[in-house]
């Protein structure tokens, strides 16, 4: 070639002349390639201590705080141990409002700080059992919630409004309803019905965060110290008996904690016998069930935690009744539990929990809250 050891350089690398004769420049001439560790080709590689925009250094503080602030907030959970959630099924009485007191008695017992135990360990969810037609629920809801002159912080803390997506459905819906006067097999109506399909709602509704589940009524107002003794029980009854199956300190549907293990199968139960029985009498069937197959036990609390208020029942026709016990009074007095969910007075008086721990038991309540 015309151009081989002519003595120019045409080659960058020299290779056109002998050796020795041109110097290498193809270096300086390569097209830059910009480097996965470079912004541009104006900014070296990111460690070398090029430009970089304050605003996005800024954002990388900020998401560096807010991790810390969330393995914080976790870290405070992990230590509360169990979280519970309270579950609470609302329709509306007429010309009565009982839910307002009912969450008031909730709220005040909850408290404020931060560092307390029970801040990070308990939530209550409140469902709408007739959407579009609960005037408390929705004053409460926003009140407390929303509104940007009433809502509290507290409040929005620990609770949650939801409304009943009525998933659930009445499987007979045209059986006619029974005679609440004279009914010797319990069988449901309507309403009742209904109010155990309100039940299975607020169990399919039921976080994944929560390790234990308590039924709460609507008219049913918490006693003083109610929720610490609650999670005095959970403790107390754990370490007596970690497969335990409940924990009762009130009557009716209500006053019930569950493990979360417990919901799908009672669940199940419930859904079987909308039908058959009102959903108080299909727990107490499932209660006996679970302790003859599985030899799982309901522990029952001595006295009496949640008082029940409703003088106006949420049913068009109730019978008259005997005298409901009221706060700390002997849950064995609530005339409507059967023998199994009977405080045993002989065997546990020196105990407050039923079965309980013999010959002695030197743990109560008292003493438990002096240790917290």
């Amino acid at each position: 070639s015309m151009f081989v050891d002519d003595g120019v350089c045409d080659c960058c690398d020299g290779s056109d002349e002998p050796r020795g004769t041109c110097a290498d420049t193809c270096s300086g001439r390569r097209p830059r390639v910009k480097s996965k560790n470079a912004k541009s080709l104006y900014e070296g590689p990111a460690s070398s201590g090029a430009y970089q925009d304050p605003r996005r250094r800024g954002d990388r503080d900020q998401k560096a705080r807010d991790f810390s602030r969330e393995v914080a907030s976790r870290r405070q959970q992990e230590q509360a141990g169990p979280r519970i959630l309270f579950g609470i099924s609302t329709v509306p009485r007429h010309k009565a409002d009982y839910l307002t007191k009912t969450l008031s008695a909730l709220l005040e017992g909850l408290p404020d700080d931060e560092g307390h135990p029970l801040y990070h360990k308990v939530k209550v969810l409140v469902m709408n059992g007739s959407p579009g037609n609960h005037e408390a629920f929705y004053r409460l809801k926003f009140g407390w919630t929303m509104s940007k002159k009433t809502a509290s912080e507290k409040a929005k803390h620990y609770f949650t409004f939801a409304e009943n997506p009525g998933h659930c459905k009445d499987l007979t819906p045209d059986l006619p309803d029974p005679d609440d006067l004279n009914n010797p097999t319990d069988r449901p109506g309507r309403q009742v019905r209904k109010q155990t399909c309100d039940l299975i709602s607020l169990l399919e509704h039921e976080p994944s965060s929560y390790s234990h589940f308590v039924f709460l009524e609507d008219d049913f107002v918490a006693c003083e110290n109610a929720l610490p003794i609650v999670d005095y029980l959970l403790r107390k009854v754990s370490g007596m008996n970690p497969d335990f199956l409940s924990i009762r300190f009130s009557f009716g549907m209500n006053g019930i904690l569950l493990g979360k293990d417990a919901l799908a199968d009672l669940k199940a139960y419930l859904q079987r016998g909308i039908s058959r029985l009102p959903p108080d009498l299909l727990y107490q069937e499932w209660l006996q069930v679970k302790r003859e197959e599985e030899g799982r036990a309901e522990y029952l609390y001595r006295d009496v935690l949640l008082e029940h208020i409703g003088e106006v029942s949420s049913f068009a026709r109730r019978p008259d009744r005997r005298k409901w016990p009221g706060c700390f009074e002997p849950l064995a007095n609530a005339w409507s539990l059967p023998q199994i969910e009977k405080f045993d007075v002989r065997a546990c008086g020196h105990s407050d929990i039923s079965p309980c721990p013999v010959p002695t038991d030197p743990l109560r309540w008292n003493t438990s809250l002096e240790a917290a």
